[in-house]
């Protein structure tokens, strides 16, 4: 399969905003640095600021399954629950044109 967006969102619970963003930032020099990543980048919602989502750009799907098996992605999995709010919400896309 060809290039894929992933678009992960998450919702950190009251008073744990910083928190949630120093752990999302902590993955993303390794993620940037991995076999197929594209784009990846954290952002937090102006209006919501405990909101955040992450926005990533893959070669291929088997590059981003090779993502969640990292390291890194496993530890980011497991530190973040105690931080949510409500669960993870992650929608691949594929482009259109």
């Amino acid at each position: 399969m060809s290039e894929v967006t992933v678009v992960g969102r998450v919702i950190a619970r009251a008073g744990k905003e910083a928190e949630l963003a120093q752990l999302l930032q902590s993955v993303v020099e390794p993620t940037r640095n991995e076999e197929g990543s594209l784009h990846y980048s954290i952002q937090q919602s102006v209006e919501t600021p405990e909101e955040f989502i992450a926005i990533e750009r893959w070669r291929h799907t088997e590059d981003l399954q090779r993502h969640y098996r990292s390291a890194h992605s496993q530890h980011l999995a497991t530190a973040v629950e105690t931080l949510l709010a409500e669960p993870i919400k992650i929608t691949t896309y594929r482009e259109l044109t």
